[in-house]
């Protein structure tokens, strides 16, 4: 079984696109903090939610908000500047926002609302990424 559950911070501002498919996606990364030997390290993640679930994360989620990511994780590889590349990838089956600020308007910024929401997102296999 291949399941890893992220708690952590909003490390970009959510982007949405699409897959290949015409699928809704939403692309941001998750920093997630621990202490080991005394020192502490950041492990970063990038996540992805597909379909409906895309839309509400980049309505309610902002970079810095702490969230709960529930997927399923893959290793991307890839080449920059000729060199090999690997890096974490998570194609998010739950979250939950934890605190986030509900984005709707102009006024709901200025009377941010303190919320926590979760989430089921439709999966999608790692081809799906562009």
């Amino acid at each position: 079984m291949n399941q890893i559950t992220i708690i952590g911070n909003v490390g970009i501002t959510p982007e949405m696109g699409a897959t290949s498919n015409g699928k809704p996606r939403c692309k941001f990364t998750v920093a997630s903090n621990s202490k080991r030997g005394g020192e502490e390290e950041t492990q970063w993640f990038t996540c992805h939610v597909y379909g409906d679930s895309a839309a509400n994360f980049v309505r309610i989620v902002s970079k810095g908000d702490a969230v709960v990511i529930l997927g399923r994780c893959f290793m991307h590889t890839f080449e920059r500047d000729g060199v090999s590349k690997e890096r974490v990838h998570v194609n998010v089956n739950q979250w939950k926002a934890m605190g986030a600020r509900v984005k709707r308007d102009d006024s709901a910024r200025a009377n941010p609302q303190s919320r926590s929401e979760e989430h089921t997102s439709e999966l999608q296999s790692p081809d799906h990424l562009v």
